[in-house]
């Protein structure tokens, strides 16, 4: 399997299907910053599609998936990619961040 059908398989695992126990931990930093990438966009073009009136309803929403691509450009949640983060936020956002424990 390339690469491309690799990150495919991996974004139909983690939109579509559920997670199954016990299971082996796939996860790939790179591929999650696809998958927040592929999520941003959509909504982005979503927005676009939408009467005007209606954009600003998704603003919020496309303003947090963007912060969380950012977030996810690395494998560790850095204090810098927070607050860069809280940087861009208005007034009435909210930062959207993945946290995994282990």
């Amino acid at each position: 399997m390339d690469d491309k059908d690799s990150t495919w398989c991996y974004f139909a695992n983690h939109i579509f299907l559920p997670h199954k126990l016990p299971q082996k931990d796939d996860l790939d930093i790179i591929k999650e910053h696809d998958l927040c990438c592929l999520v941003y966009d959509s909504a982005v073009s979503y927005k676009n599609s939408l009467p005007i009136d209606q954009q600003l309803r998704w603003e919020s929403i496309t303003r947090m998936l963007e912060n969380l691509c950012t977030s996810q450009m690395s494998p560790t949640l850095s204090e810098d990619s927070i607050r860069q983060a809280m940087a861009k936020m208005r007034s009435g956002g909210m930062p959207l961040l993945h946290l995994v424990f282990f």
